[in-house]
């Protein structure tokens, strides 16, 4: 979600702060409704720093840099730098550089991988943002401008560029930069992009005059809402034209229930053999117990037999591809295999209408993306859901998410499995956060909950929800903590 805020009285934010993945420095001297404005978004992630540069507080236009590093004028004093150095993660490289064109922040624009730069720059400038930033530089000009800095804000993400940049310049530096952009303004038709806006990968700040129509096309640009509907349309050319098929063209159109297993690990082994063996999973550190493998497992049995006593449920598999070690491999579609490998425990009817759902990436997800794959598989809504997973997530799941897609109670059913007797006591003491953050952030789209959720991504795979559930689209945009307002499917048994 991107927020709206001044300093003091002036709507160009990104002059006056600096946001990154790893940091975020704002202007001394600033009202503290400025400050808390950045704290209370940003404080429980990542440091937010109080400074000057070079004696100024128009830091977000003298400095450059990204999750990596920082990129100082020479104009910035000893206790600046040293300042700068001592607030910022060990990880983060502070650099002062020598060079004429001092206000970096105009000339450089960035994000983790990729940096366009002023045609201008020194060449050893050049080497410098190469170095220090870690990533591949190339010199351009965005709408005619050598400011690149100036009329662009870009994340991992994408990025919003200087409205009378031209479809063909867009797929351009689109291709460039490989995150897709949209052109747009700020603060009621200002093309000076970066001047009236910050952004990574899961927040966005701009000046308080920038209008609604504004705000929803930087959300679609650059936050981590990572819809990307016109990404979508261009590059992948996914645009859902199915919810106009026929009934019957459905795959599974007579399928009336669903049941998820929320995916907890990736399978990892080469032989289907060592399923219940710890070391063919890929564990986190607090997964890392004897007999871990067998709740798996009992997760995946339980649903198999949950979906057999019912001849209309779908049974679905739910979790992406969640850990960068274990390489591209889903939770559901190591779920699945487990399954078949285990003649799915006797019950091999279930096979048929056992499917994946392969980009949730917490459990909020594995809810909201397993009823929209359940409409893009039966061209209907589910008119039971029953969720199987630990026993301990329970409350999790069938209240805090069932009340967050407003589902009723009366249809929805939870399957718990014990978790192993000797991580009992952490596992529920661990529920326990996860369970007040939920509480706190019902739709998992702000702070921690959305930074871990960035974080189970790590092969920025492209969500292509709700394209295959276009009636509950208001629901996958929303993020608040007020129950969404708007009307669904289920709320008038319309399936």
């Amino acid at each position: 979600m991107a927020t709206r805020l001044q300093f003091e009285n002036s709507c160009e934010v990104g002059v006056f702060s600096k946001l990154t993945n790893a940091y975020c420095l704002v202007a001394i001297g600033g009202s503290e409704s400025f400050y808390s404005t950045f704290e209370a978004e940003l404080a429980d992630v990542i440091p937010v720093v109080k400074t000057s540069i070079g004696g100024t507080r128009i830091i977000g236009r003298l400095c450059a840099g990204n999750k990596n590093g920082l990129l100082l004028p020479h104009t910035t004093t000893d206790q600046e730098l040293q300042h700068l150095r001592n607030s910022l993660p060990d990880q983060v490289v502070v650099q002062r550089i020598e060079e004429r064109l001092s206000a970096l922040g105009n000339c450089i624009t960035c994000n983790d991988h990729v940096a366009l730069t002023h045609p201008d720059l020194d060449r050893e400038t050049e080497e410098m943002v190469t170095d220090v930033l870690g990533v591949e530089v190339f010199r351009n000009t965005i709408a005619t401008n050598v400011l690149v800095g100036s009329f662009c804000a870009l994340s991992n993400r994408g990025g919003l560029v200087h409205p009378h940049t031209s479809v063909e310049d867009l797929d351009e530096l689109s291709t460039l930069l490989q995150v897709p952009l949209v052109a747009g303004t700020v603060n009621r038709g200002s093309e000076v992009i970066a001047a009236g806006m910050i952004v990574n990968d899961w927040t966005a700040f701009c000046g308080s005059d920038t209008t609604a129509t504004e705000v929803s096309v930087i959300e679609i640009g650059v936050t981590i809402i990572v819809l990307l509907p016109l990404y979508e349309n261009r590059f992948q050319m996914s645009s859902y034209k199915k919810y106009g098929m026929d009934f019957d063209s459905y795959p599974l159109p007579i399928l009336k229930n669903l049941v998820v297993v929320a995916g907890h690990s990736v399978y990892t082994s080469s032989s289907c053999g060592k399923v219940d063996k710890e070391d063919s999973w890929f564990l986190e550190s607090y997964q890392k117990n004897p007999g871990q493998a067998s709740t798996f497992l009992a997760h995946i049995q339980e649903g198999i037999e949950t979906a057999s006593k019912d001849n209309a449920a779908l049974l679905l598999f739910s979790g992406g591809e969640t850990r960068r070690d274990a390489g591209p491999r889903s939770e559901a579609q190591s779920y699945w295999a487990v399954a078949e490998s285990k003649g799915w425990f006797g019950k091999e009817d279930v096979r048929q209408r056992a499917l994946t759902e392969e980009h949730a990436r917490d459990s909020f997800e594995n809810l909201l993306f397993s009823v929209c794959r359940f409409r893009e598989l039966t061209g209907m809504y589910p008119q039971n859901i029953t969720v199987v997973s630990y026993d301990f997530k329970e409350e999790r799941f069938a209240h805090l998410h069932r009340s967050a897609i407003g589902f009723p109670e009366s249809r929805f059913f939870y399957a718990g499995t014990p978790a192993i007797s000797t991580a009992k006591e952490a596992a529920r003491k661990g529920e326990a956060v996860v369970r007040a953050q939920f509480q706190e952030d019902p739709y998992g789209c702000q702070g921690s909950l959305r930074h871990k959720k960035l974080g189970r991504d790590p092969f920025h795979r492209s969500i292509p929800y709700p394209n295959g559930c276009p009636e509950i689209e208001g629901l996958f945009r929303y993020c608040g903590t007020a129950p969404y307002p708007g009307s669904l499917p289920w709320s008038h048994n319309l399936n």
